[in-house]
């Protein structure tokens, strides 16, 4: 870092009074302060600099550390004893009289993650969340070791599922189109088939043949399934006049296939179609609340990527269905090394080859990596705000707004929000505010940008999910 840059950085630390996504504070006068957590934070979510130096504790003045020179030895050893050991690179500036250090460290590849302190094990990993380091789950760090292993969970052996019924069809369906598709494959014995496409091994069913060729996938995994629901208002807790917190309500079961279909019917079911005619023909044209072609493809994709291991098996894909938008939740996250802004450009890495290579053969998906390209595609051109993707530790989010979303009139939403925030306002506030009554999209869309880039604070940084959180505008220097 140029040591200008580094000067513009703590004036606006300092400025602002709070550190930020990608910035941590030390004080580091009195000696080395252990930074293990930062360097594997940093290392797993994004690049990060840490500036030692600045007293957080005292508004974030300056007051240098104990000796430039030897605070980047010791934080060289701190970097030697992560695994993997962490690449820093330190620049010094002198600051109203002392030195400052800062090291920046740099995010690594996705398949060296996750970035741990050697000595403590695994259980070090962490990943910043807001300005903290916050320490990994366990799912979040199997979810990089099985992608590092190459681990599969679809294809991992069901033994309650051994001599329980199947749906016969369906699984000659699948292997007439496998035969179909691959001329060598005509003449080899269907059970031969079964084990060399891994979907049994030594005759014990996959999780991928339970849940597409059951009778009843649910008897082995109750929760591998989709909750379908209808609020009656913009967020969840809002109800009906008669205080009923749902206007439907729906456990939707079976194999994927045929809860991709039942899921879509409950939408179809749910929304509302309005009618136009032609003026000239008089031709009637039913325009439904949300296009088909994204609703399909969002339901599948929950389906078909979502994460099929023991620590998510408990979990339903969630379908709910808002006045202003829908949600189609899946547990899992993003896996590999796409990330959320890659959506759709980048082919992401193949979470559960077997089940989407299946229902490719049963005619359910077309598995061209076009499912993401076509939400977008279809949402323009149904006239509809571009969907909104989140992906959260464990839950990965598609959201596809309505007609009923509302826009504010205004140009410049974030400076209706810096004005609004000089007074600490909580985010029902501010939704209320501009117009927006969907909390969690002015929350992910406008004000955690706005967090990153200093603009606004927390007024209880340690704690970002407090009850009593506000946020309030960063004055300028």
């Amino acid at each position: 870092m140029q040591e200008s840059r580094l000067i513009e950085l703590i004036e606006k630390i300092i400025a602002n009074k709070h550190e930020g996504q990608t910035t941590e504070v030390k004080a580091s006068k009195g000696g080395p302060p252990r930074v293990y957590k930062t360097l594997s934070s940093f290392s797993n979510t994004n690049d990060g600099v840490i500036v030692f130096g600045l007293d957080e504790n005292d508004n974030f003045k300056p007051v240098g550390v104990y000796n430039a020179q030897k605070l980047q030895e010791d934080i060289f050893n701190q970097c030697q004893e992560m695994v993997p050991a962490v690449r820093y690179v330190a620049t010094v500036v002198k600051y109203k009289g002392v030195d400052i250090v800062s090291a920046e460290i740099p995010e690594i590849v996705h398949n060296e993650k996750p970035c741990y302190h050697k000595a403590s094990g695994t259980k070090s990993a962490h990943i910043r969340v807001g300005n903290n380091d916050s320490p990994m789950s366990e799912f979040e760090i199997y979810s990089y070791e099985i992608y590092k292993r190459h681990q599969r969970d679809d294809i991992r052996p069901i033994e309650i599922a051994v001599g329980k019924p199947i749906n016969q069809v369906k699984i000659d369906k699948f292997l007439l189109a496998l035969k179909t598709n691959r001329s060598n494959l005509a003449t080899t014995p269907n059970d031969e088939l079964l084990e060399l496409n891994s979907f049994t091994k030594n005759g014990v069913p996959s999780l991928a043949h339970c849940v597409l060729f059951s009778i009843y996938p649910q008897a082995f995994f109750p929760n591998l399934c989709i909750h379908a629901v209808v609020v009656p208002g913009y967020n969840m807790g809002d109800t009906t006049e008669s205080g009923e917190r749902f206007s439907d309500n729906k456990k939707i079961e079976g194999t994927l296939d045929e809860q991709v279909e039942d899921a879509i019917a409950f939408i179809r079911k749910n929304m509302s179609v309005k009618t136009s005619f032609d003026k000239d023909t008089a031709k009637r044209t039913d325009i439904p609340e949300y296009p088909l072609k994204a609703v399909r493809e969002a339901v599948l994709n929950a389906v078909i990527h979502r994460d099929y291991s023991h620590h998510t098996e408990n979990q339903p894909i969630q379908i709910l269905m808002f006045k202003d938008r829908m949600e189609i939740r899946s547990p899992g996250g993003l896996f590999g090394r796409v990330k959320i802004n890659e959506l759709g450009v980048v082919q992401p890495d193949t979470r559960n080859p077997n089940i989407i290579k299946a229902l490719e053969l049963m005619n359910v998906t077309e598995n061209r990596f076009s499912g993401i390209p076509t939400i977008k595609k279809s949402m323009k051109e149904h006239g509809l705000p571009e969907p909104l993707f989140l992906s959260e530790r464990g839950d990965f989010t598609i959201t596809l707004f309505n007609g009923h979303h509302q826009e504010t009139a205004s140009p410049d939403i974030q400076k209706q929000i810096l004005a609004f925030c000089k007074t600490p306002r909580a985010l029902k506030e501010i939704s209320d505010h501009i117009g927006f009554k969907s909390h969690q999209y002015i929350r992910n869309t406008f004000l955690n940008e706005m967090l990153d880039k200093g603009l606004l604070r927390l007024t209880v940084p340690h704690a970002p999910g407090s009850k009593y959180q506000k946020y309030a505008t960063v004055s300028p220097k």
